[in-house]
């Protein structure tokens, strides 16, 4: 893969489009939970897309910077199961990787990426589906979950016909943010006005919310 950012964009859109993919799946059979889990994922697609387009070849570093941190966590866990070869594996990957960082440290940021993408509404998205779907919280946890009697039913009911309209929508527009900001990168015209004639529909659609 090409540390430039049109490669960059390459693999973060084929990511994307893959969560596209699985997201309609699952919301087609019915999986609404399962589906969010995957929305939640196609959101930091999309933000890493955007901030790839305004920062250029300031992203590479960060996410190199990710993955450091990851292997360090990894090595400490290796170590502390008594896996010294893979502790040792995973250290000597990370040494490699640390001069091409940049001096960049920690995992990825998704607030401070998504307000410097000019995005930052992705984000208060992302922090939504970390409560009510990817995490195993008591907001998730709660979905569809009522009394003997029947409290919080109508409730819940309620909340689901909102999601079961808006969430197609949030994904979509999260492919189609993700893909205006592939083909400016990539210098894709065509591709461009498509997106952008896309999202201006749906703009059309969701000002009422």
């Amino acid at each position: 893969m090409s540390h430039a950012p049109e490669g960059v964009s390459t693999m973060l859109y084929t990511r994307l489009w893959s969560n596209h993919g699985a997201y309609l799946t699952l919301w087609k059979a019915g999986h609404r939970l399962e589906a969010d889990i995957i929305l939640r994922s196609a959101v930091e697609a999309a933000i890493c897309l955007a901030a790839n387009k305004v920062l250029g070849k300031a992203f590479y570093p960060l996410i190199l910077a990710d993955l450091a941190t990851t292997l360090k966590t990894r090595a400490s866990q290796f170590r502390s199961a008594g896996s010294t070869r893979l502790a040792q594996e995973a250290e000597e990957l990370r040494q490699r990787l640390m001069p091409r960082t940049e001096g960049k440290r920690g995992y990825l940021n998704w607030s401070v990426l998504a307000e410097a993408s000019g995005h930052p509404e992705l984000y208060d998205l992302h922090q939504h589906l970390s409560s009510s779907a990817a995490h195993v919280a008591a907001y998730s946890m709660m979905r569809g979950v009522t009394g003997e009697d029947g409290t919080l039913a109508a409730q819940h009911a309620e909340l689901a016909v909102i999601e079961g309209a808006r969430h197609p929508v949030f994904m979509a527009n999260a492919t189609l943010l993700g893909a205006t900001m592939h083909a400016e990168v990539a210098g894709a015209a065509e591709f461009l006005a498509r997106s952008q004639t896309l999202i201006s529909r749906s703009n059309q659609v969701t000002s009422n919310w």
